[in-house]
Parts: structure tokens; sequence; C-alpha cells
């Protein structure tokens, strides 16, 4: 039986970080997924999924394990995701449009500042209190696969869109392990922005990634 949905739009909502922004002018056509640990959340016009293999995670932990496995929770083979603090104003239909044209099995991003890990790594530890270690801690990982870090290629992740491929399943399963890889039992680390880039350079550069240049951010209305 076909599926009545194009395509799926998905956020999430963990460790109470967020509030519910209810879609406007949502599409029939189109499945609108907010995951969550909180089985008390509501929604007018998001399909709640309360998610409790979440219950036992560290908070940013919670995160990496929904952000790298979206197609656990959606029904169509194509997602949308988008961070929770963006709110869906119209259709997205012209985001889907572009991205099939591309021939792309993942569209990212681009930073519209920084193009290199340094700097990135240096604004987390100004304005995002990244610690020391940890940036340390990820440089010496980079160091151990001799990458270079004045390689230019950098993708935000509040919003992509990805096909369910095996590269894309592949790129997902890379970035979520290789964050379990630097974090600790106790400590699960913030920097998957920055690992999503690692693994697409690393292991996939001769993929074809469309790159978006939406104003995006969290005040911008979709």
């Amino acid at each position: 039986m076909s599926n009545k949905y194009k395509y799926s739009v998905l956020c999430f909502i963990v460790n109470d970080y967020e509030i519910v922004r209810e879609i406007e002018n949502k599409d029939n056509d189109v499945e609108y997924i907010l995951v969550t640990d909180n089985k008390d959340l509501k929604s007018d016009t998001w399909t709640i999924v309360y998610d409790k293999d979440l219950e036992n995670m560290l908070p940013f932990e919670k995160c990496c394990n929904i952000k790298y496995n979206l197609f656990k929770y959606v029904t169509t083979d194509i997602c949308i995701y988008i961070d929770a603090s963006i709110k869906i104003k119209d259709s997205l239909d012209k985001l889907i449009d572009d991205f099939n044209n591309s021939n792309s099995d993942i569209a990212l991003l681009s930073h519209p500042t920084i193009s290199t890990f340094v700097p990135e790594l240096q604004l987390w530890i100004k304005q995002r209190n990244y610690s020391y270690i940890n940036a340390n801690k990820f440089l010496n990982f980079l160091y151990s696969f001799n990458y270079n870090l004045n390689y230019r290629s950098h993708f935000q992740s509040g919003i992509s869109i990805r096909k369910n491929t095996k590269f894309t399943n592949d790129f997902q399963k890379l970035v979520l392990s290789h964050m379990y890889f630097i974090s600790d039992e106790n400590n699960f680390d913030k920097i998957d922005q920055l690992m999503q880039d690692f693994v697409l350079n690393t292991y996939f550069n001769d993929k074809n990634i469309q790159k978006l240049y939406y104003p995006v951010d969290k005040n911008k209305k979709l």
C-alpha cells in the first residue's frame, strides 16, 4: 500500500529544553513527527512520538540518537530534520523539490561564516562554554586520523534533508558511533556538528551533498 505522505518533517524535544512550536498552514500530505522523552507532551499539529529507548540516556546522547536515526520514527523515505527552535510557517515543498532535483541523498545547511574546524571550536569555547578538555580531546581524535584542519567544509546541523538510502544510513551510523567513541559514560560530547563534517570529509568526500543556503536560524520562520 502506498504511503499517503510525500515526505516527513521531524523535530525533537527532550529534557524539556524547548517548547512546542505549532505548525502554521500544515500540508495534509506531509508527515510531521515530534519525538520526545516526555510522556505528557501534547501538540495540536505535530504527531507526538514518545521513545522509551531514551529513558536511560544522557541529555545530549538522546539528541544524537534521534538526530542520527531519523528513519526509526518516520514512515516516508525522505525526511526533513529541523531544530525544535524553528517554527514552520509555510509549506516546505520547495525545499523537497530542490532536493529531488539535486539527485543527492543528503542536504545540509552551509555555515555562513565558518569553513574550518578550529574557528568553530574557538567559538564554542567562547560562546557555549565548551570545555578546553573536550576541545583538545576532539583535536587529538582528528590528529589520530591525520585530518587536515585546513579542509574547507563546514555545515550546520540544525536543518537537513535525508533520503533513506545506504549512504545516508551509513553516514548516520558513523556519526553516532564516532560520537560514542569520543564521549564517556558520564559526559556525552556535544560536538556532533563537527563530527558530521569529519565523517563526510573522511569517508564520503566523493558523494554529492546538496548545499542549502536558506536563511534558517532560530529567529527565522520556515
